[in-house]
């Protein structure tokens, strides 16, 4: 019958294995944190773990996961190094014919300290290897709570930034989502068959460009041409615009571009005459201007104009 102490050995052991699902594995070493028992009780199925792949009888399964997931790390790699050296020595000093190869090497060790036929010098290095092995388990204990500390922080930080990108992710669609309710009231607007506008406003959006490109098909009877730019922020005193041809030699500059708050942002106009331009690509590059006239180049827009 299988019990309770059973189930959280094989548990603990799945751990060291890494096959826990990563829910399992945070609440297991949650319980470190909480218990010194447990934490020492995993450091025990570790020893044993350790001693059974440096004899060999682990299944081939465990095996391959121990090497896959244990021995990934420098630490643990120096501790079956260090569990074979003690193997190697227990090995040297007992007899073939007294001891079983299902024993462990502390098993060994201890039969070997029994024997008679034991040398004062191989007992006074066995000492020495138990003594440093006692030192070396102490260090991996300290090890060990460092290493789930830092696992601990990493897997917070990481949530917290996932966090802040998935709520930057939600306020660019709601802007998006404002821009193309716009952009689309403006269309069904320049659209309507008995509305001849003397100025044609178009919103411009950042980004778009290639196959995606914003196409502005000016309507008869336009005399000017406004283009309006969306800013989350209005941190310029002034603003300026200028437009050029791709490919082309045409230039207009302006110098009235015009910022108009609200509480969904800034939005920054400039209107341009229409006989101004005939149809092909076109980039406008938006600057902002300091109180004390310093110029910075926001951004660049690139649209389509057809009449």
């Amino acid at each position: 019958m299988t019990t309770t102490t059973d189930n959280q050995e094989v548990l603990m052991r799945r751990y060291l294995l890494g096959e826990l699902p990563e829910t399992e594995q945070l609440a297991l070493e949650a319980e470190f944190f909480a218990d010194t028992n447990r934490l020492e009780q995993v450091q025990n199925i570790e020893t044993d773990l350790v001693d059974e792949y440096v004899r060999g009888v682990l299944s081939n399964p465990e095996r391959q996961q121990f090497e896959i997931h244990y021995l990934t790390t420098p630490a643990h790699r120096e501790r079956v190094a260090f569990a074979k050296e003690l193997l190697r020595a227990a090995n040297e000093q007992s007899s073939p014919q007294s001891v079983s190869s299902k024993e462990s090497f502390w098993e060994k060790l201890l039969a070997s300290l029994r024997a008679p036929q034991f040398a004062f010098g191989a007992a006074a290095t066995a000492i020495v290897l138990i003594v440093a092995g006692t030192v070396w388990l102490k260090n991996q204990q300290a090890n060990w709570q460092q290493q789930i500390a830092k696992s601990e922080t990493e897997r917070t930080a990481e949530r917290q930034r996932l966090r802040e990108l998935e709520a930057q992710l939600a306020q660019q669609n709601q802007i998006n989502s404002e821009l193309s309710a716009e952009l689309e009231k403006l269309r069904a607007e320049s659209s309507k068959p008995t509305f001849l506008p003397s100025v044609f406003s178009f919103v411009l959006l950042s980004g778009v460009r290639g196959g995606e490109q914003q196409t502005l098909k000016l309507p008869p009877g336009a005399e000017q041409i406004r283009l309006q730019i969306k800013l989350e922020n209005n941190d310029y005193s002034r603003y300026s615009a200028s437009i050029r041809a791709v490919g082309g030699r045409q230039n207009l500059n302006s110098q009235s571009a015009r910022a108009t708050s609200s509480p969904n942002g800034t939005t920054v106009s400039v209107t341009f005459p229409a006989n101004k331009f005939s149809n092909g690509d076109y980039i406008l590059t938006l600057t902002g201007i300091d109180p004390t006239g310093a110029r910075e180049e926001l951004n660049r827009y690139f649209f389509r104009l057809s009449k």
